[in-house]
């Protein structure tokens, strides 16, 4: 006797939705396209950095803007970016709770 699963029988028809990149526009622009695209991820994933190293170099480079361009000092720019961070706190929670559906 057969085990019932969740998954569809072998003979189900499959609607085949996605149509494979070759075929797509006759396959002479898809095949371009693809390297294109390959070269241009190869290159992102070498020289963009970790979102979050990203974040704390740019925090780095705008207090070092603070320091150069306003009158405040260190601990006042850290006083600021420390606020900060608990005035945009509950819009980030709503944006974790809008992502994580």
């Amino acid at each position: 006797m057969g085990t019932s699963t969740d998954r569809p029988a072998d003979e189900a028809v499959s609607l085949n939705l996605a149509r494979p990149a070759d075929t797509l526009f006759g396959g002479i622009i898809a095949n371009p396209l693809r390297a294109v695209a390959r070269v241009c991820v190869h290159l992102s994933e070498i020289y963009v950095p970790d979102p979050f190293l990203l974040a704390i170099i740019l925090t780095f480079i705008a207090a070092g803007i603070a320091l150069c361009f306003t009158g405040s000092g260190a601990d006042q720019i850290l006083e600021a970016w420390y606020n900060g961070l608990w005035d945009i706190m509950p819009f980030a929670m709503q944006m974790a709770l809008l992502t994580s559906r």
